[in-house]
């Protein structure tokens, strides 16, 4: 697990069934959502055993084993010659990278981003929804950072996190409302709202300001605030956030110190998706 996104989610119960629910068309190829279920059992693991990558799928050991054989044929896994243990290999961070340069929204918001860094030196990231939780596509870390450089591609809960909770403030009421119900409430920390009263109470503070805080509830000492990011229509599509660390901060001083740069610089980042073509 690792804990540079303060969490790692915690494997899904049992992965969050294997088709989560969804009825399966004629030309959908089973055996390739098996192989995608077998690279997605390592998030948030450095290194998995056979058994775990079966226990983790709910493939059969069999299956497993020719799956991960396969794809470290492939290049997409790798295996440790000592221990056995199946890795995430090089090949799929070029996958991440194909991405990197096909999503809008990364170098539209990047040159905000990095000025906003800048002006606040703080940690300054950019995240977009996947379901109940949000997937970091850019981080702008600061030389004081207690997590050196942390990784593209974090997924963390919206109930929790600043850029989460964003998120959902901008959404309209029934949809934050189906997130919420679908949402896992574990606590991360002992900071970590759960009640469901505390945290609607939290979305509306954040829908009044235009803004989210989280305070310590994923990382201990790490205190977020973050704003959503609208595109032309005036839709949500993503969101951002600052990250403070240190004991000598309380989170009033976080939001007035970086409340106005947090919102300027969201504001900055949704004219520039509403001008760009590459936006329907």
């Amino acid at each position: 697990m690792t804990n540079s996104d303060g969490l790692s989610h915690r494997l899904r119960e049992s992965q969050q069934s294997v088709n989560d629910g969804k009825p399966r068309d004629a030309l959908f190829v089973g055996s390739v959502e098996k192989a995608f279920r077998v690279l997605e059992a390592f998030r948030g693991h450095s290194s998995l055993s056979l058994s775990e990558v079966a226990i983790t799928t709910g493939l059969g050991k069999s299956a497993a084993q020719r799956f991960c054989h396969t794809l470290v044929e492939l290049g997409y896994l790798k295996r440790d010659p000592r221990s056995r243990q199946l890795k995430p290999a090089l090949r799929l961070l070029e996958l991440g990278f194909s991405y990197s340069i096909s999503e809008p929204i990364i170098s539209t918001a990047a040159p905000f981003l990095l000025r906003a860094r800048e002006k606040s030196n703080k940690a300054v990231n950019l995240a977009l929804p996947r379901g109940t939780d949000v997937v970091y596509v850019m981080r702008q870390t600061y030389e004081d950072s207690p997590y050196g450089n942390p990784p593209v591609g974090g997924r963390v809960p919206m109930f929790c996190t600043a850029s989460g909770r964003a998120y959902l403030s901008a959404l309209p009421r029934e949809e934050c409302d189906a997130i919420l119900a679908q949402s896992p409430l574990h606590p991360f920390t002992p900071h970590t709202l759960t009640d469901l009263d505390q945290l609607n109470e939290a979305l509306e503070i954040a829908r009044k300001r235009g803004f989210a805080s989280a305070d310590q509830e994923c990382i201990v000492g790490e205190r977020t605030i973050g704003a959503p990011i609208y595109d032309r229509f005036g839709r949500v599509i993503a969101s951002m956030n600052i990250c403070v660390y240190g004991n000598d901060w309380t989170m009033a001083k976080v939001d007035k110190t970086y409340g106005d740069l947090l919102l300027r610089t969201a504001q900055q980042i949704s004219e520039a998706v509403s001008n760009n073509p590459n936006f329907s």
